[in-house]
């Protein structure tokens, strides 16, 4: 469940992509993807659980259309434990991922801020701002 990405035209309904999520980060994934529009930078987001639901990946399209393609970004190092019920959002400067932390084995709300120059220039640079 829910390990799939599929495009369709808003026109026609037709499906343009569909693919496993496997196939759009380059590893497994363990699911629960939210896809988001930014029509600031004009990019789509995926987030999704990592191959071990230990982190989270990120992929970021490359322009407004997701045929063109993804940069995608394995958050684990900067994102531990266990991200569950992840949102991503954003404004101007930044992508924000909320999420809870339950891997102390309690919730922390947290949030990670990614600086959007950096990730589209291929550089994440995240920085935790509360747990």
């Amino acid at each position: 469940m829910n390990v799939q990405l599929r495009v369709f035209d808003k026109a026609t309904a037709s499906v343009l992509l569909d693919e496993p999520l496997s196939a759009l980060f380059g590893a497994g994934s363990g699911g629960d993807p939210y896809v988001l529009y930014d029509d600031i930078a004009s990019r789509w987001y995926v987030s999704a659980f990592d191959s071990d639901d230990a982190g989270l990946f990120l992929a970021v399209s490359n322009d407004s259309n997701p045929l063109d393609g993804f940069q995608v970004y394995d958050l684990r190092n900067n994102i531990g434990g266990f991200p569950d019920y992840h949102k991503p959002g954003y404004n101007k400067d930044a992508i924000f991922l909320a999420y809870n932390d339950f891997g102390a084995g309690t919730a922390q709300a947290t949030i990670v801020s990614i600086d959007k120059a950096a990730i589209f220039d291929g550089n994440a640079y995240l920085l935790c701002l509360g747990a």
